[in-house]
């Protein structure tokens, strides 16, 4: 919907550039920097003050600058072929591969050695999405995907559009339906806040909110 959201906002003048797929491509930028933010922060709560301060590759610092260089290199790699895009690719493979160690560190290296192995894997569990949720993000963006008109150019029909559209909106549905069932701390706050509401009693009855919040 990027191209469709420029071409709005600015016509031609960005929506017939690289920037729709730019845009694209940022929104999983954005997840990966959520994740990773998330992991690394939990990391340095669990690493000892010689970890975060030791250069060796296989510590954080070292690490650090290490994948540094290997996302120069996949940005050199990348950039002269894809153009801005691979601007955008390069930082996500830099914020994978961060995840991937702070997600290792806090298992192996930190937590465990505390004993605390099982919780930490516990912690890293509980931060991802529901598998059903999961599926059905995976689904919704294949559809949309499929769904949209071809070339997505100023082109195609209006009615192709609209329909897009409507499509995009009816997955966003089908997202919080799986989040909503799959996710009782949301229920659970969603309960809360409804009841604090100055709604009518029988209303929040017939909606299921009562004393308890499960």
């Amino acid at each position: 919907y990027t191209w469709l959201l420029l071409h709005l906002l600015y016509r031609e003048k960005y929506s017939n550039t690289d920037a729709p797929v730019v845009l694209s491509w940022y929104c999983l930028y954005v997840f990966l920097m959520a994740f990773n933010g998330m992991l690394e922060a939990f990391r340095d709560s669990a690493a000892t003050r010689e970890q975060l301060a030791s250069r060796s590759p296989f510590g954080l610092t070292g690490f650090m600058m290490i994948t540094f260089l290997f996302s120069s290199l996949v940005a050199y790699s990348l950039v002269p072929v894809y153009g801005s895009v691979g601007i955008v690719w390069s930082n996500c493979v830099n914020l994978s591969c961060r995840a991937a160690f702070s997600a290792h560190f806090i298992v192996y290296r930190g937590s465990a050695k505390n004993m605390m192995k099982d919780s930490a894997m516990h912690a890293i569990a509980k931060a991802l999405p529901d598998r059903v949720v999961i599926g059905t993000m995976m689904a919704a963006g294949v559809i949309c995907r499929v769904a949209s008109p071809r070339g997505i150019k100023a082109e195609a029909p209006l009615l192709a559009h609209a329909a897009h559209v409507s499509i995009g909106v009816l997955c966003g549905l089908m997202i919080l339906v799986s989040v909503w069932m799959a996710d009782r701390d949301i229920r659970r706050e969603a309960a809360t806040v409804i009841k604090a509401l100055p709604m009518p009693v029988a209303l929040k009855s017939r909606m299921g909110i009562n004393g308890k919040t499960d």
